[in-house]
């Protein structure tokens, strides 16, 4: 599983973007907070018979699920060539 001499590659970026909302009556602070998150593997090649040359390993590559993104899921429940969340 984690024994490819094969090279890969991901690039991702993160974007996020908090707006405060001011004090309630009932809330010292209220905050309205955005978050953007993808990847890509462009090394990713699907061969015909369904086989993936240089896909990153599930640990590196374009995943969802686990404690950062889709919590709701286990720890790289989907893994694919791009993401976004």
């Amino acid at each position: 599983m984690l024994d490819s001499s094969n090279s890969w590659t991901v690039v991702d970026g993160e974007v996020d973007k908090y707006f405060s909302l001011g004090a309630s009556d009932w809330f010292r602070q209220r905050v309205l907070a955005f978050d953007f998150w993808t990847a890509y593997s462009p090394t990713w090649n699907e061969k015909s018979n369904g086989d993936i040359d240089n896909g990153a390993p599930s640990f590196a590559g374009a995943t969802l699920g686990g404690l950062w993104r889709l919590r709701g899921y286990p720890t790289n429940r989907f893994s694919d060539k791009a993401a976004i969340y």
